[in-house]
């Protein structure tokens, strides 16, 4: 993927800097646009379905800074995950 994103290993280690740093609006500056629409899921999972087909996902990372929200966001991963082309 990051081949074809055009993205390479200093580039990756950079922007893991930034977001262990806390500093996520600055290390989305550094990430090309064609990485960010395979990469941010769309709310909707047939959409963000979609997108996992087409790149290959076979897992989701989920952003959970509560754990009351754990639940739901594993249910919408499930179904992401359950979408096929």
């Amino acid at each position: 993927m990051r081949e074809r994103w055009g993205v390479g290993p200093e580039q990756v280690a950079r922007v893991r800097r930034r977001l262990i740093a806390g500093e996520a609006a600055s290390a989305e500056a550094d990430v090309p646009r064609r990485v960010m629409e395979d990469l941010a899921a769309d709310p909707d999972p047939e959409v963000a379905g979609a997108i996992a087909n087409r790149i290959g996902a076979t897992g989701l990372a989920l952003p959970v800074t509560d754990v009351a929200t754990v639940g739901d966001r594993v249910a919408w991963a499930r179904r992401v995950l359950a979408v096929h082309p």
